[in-house]
Order: structure tokens, then C-alpha cells, then sequence
């Protein structure tokens, strides 16, 4: 891959993914151009205007330290209650997993703080499933226990 090439070059990369598959989402093209400049200028690479300065409104920076899946914890039909790029707090519902043809709602919540970076656009689910992937900011750990 590029970024194992690189890697091995002693080149950082850094690599953004958004989008669904063959197709272009330009809400997610516009939001990857403006966080490019945006860390091109941060590191004085880029020295032309700000995205805000062009008219282009950013949302705040959000640096993750680290990631991580919210799983299915049960088959059945996920519904989700939450949208890309939305920040969710500890023990917010993510969403609901529901057996077919009655049965209750297994409850999906947000184990951390977070940003909702992706999700899973299947609705039927197995257990054990990647739902929800969630980044964690510098301010924001995983309580204990």
C-alpha cells in the first residue's frame, strides 16, 4: 500500500477516507479539502489563506489519539441514531439492534466521548459487527472498570 511504502520510505503520511463506495460525496470532499489546508498551513506548507479566510466555514479541530468500533451486541437490524462527524458523549445511544418480527431493542451506547468518524451502512447486522467507529480526542479517556 501507499502508506506502507511510505512508511518504510521514513515519509509520515497521512491518509483520509470518506465516502461511500464508487461514488463521490462532496460533503466529504469539501470537509477533507478544508482539513488539508488546514494542516498544511498548521505545518507552514501551504502559506496561502486560511479555508476560513476564502469563505469556507470550518467546523473546530478535532485531534483523535485513538479509535475504535462499536460492535454489535447481538444479530439482528441496527438503527442508527447518530450522523457522521456528530460528537456523542459516554453512554449516549448510538443506536438500537432489533430481532425481527418483535422482540426488544439491544440499546447501543457510546462506551467514551467521541466523533462519530464512520459507520457500518448494512442494516442487518451479526453479532459481533463493526456499528459504529467512534475517535477518541487528547481530553476525552475511556473511564475504568
Amino acid at each position: 500500500s501507499l502508506r506502507a511504502a511510505a512508511r518504510k520510505k521514513g515519509a509520515h503520511v497521512l491518509v483520509y477516507e470518506a465516502g461511500g463506495p464508487q461514488r463521490f460525496d462532496e460533503d466529504a470532499i469539501a470537509t477533507g479539502v478544508t482539513g488539508i489546508l488546514r494542516v498544511l498551513r498548521a505545518l507552514e506548507i501551504w502559506p496561502r489563506a486560511a479555508p476560513s479566510e476564502l469563505g469556507v466555514e470550518a467546523p473546530p479541530s478535532f485531534e483523535a489519539t485513538s479509535t475504535r468500533w462499536i460492535r454489535a451486541p447481538r444479530s439482528g437490524i441496527f438503527y442508527i441514531d447518530c450522523g457522521l462527524g456528530e460528537r456523542v458523549d459516554r453512554k449516549q445511544v448510538l443506536g438500537r439492534v432489533r430481532i425481527p418480527f418483535g422482540g426488544r431493542s439491544k440499546v447501543v451506547r457510546a462506551p467514551f466521548d467521541g466523533l462519530v468518524i464512520g459507520y457500518s451502512s448494512n442494516p442487518l447486522v451479526h453479532q459481533g459487527d463493526a456499528l459504529v467507529h467512534l475517535a477518541r480526542g487528547r481530553d476525552e479517556e475511556e473511564p475504568s472498570g
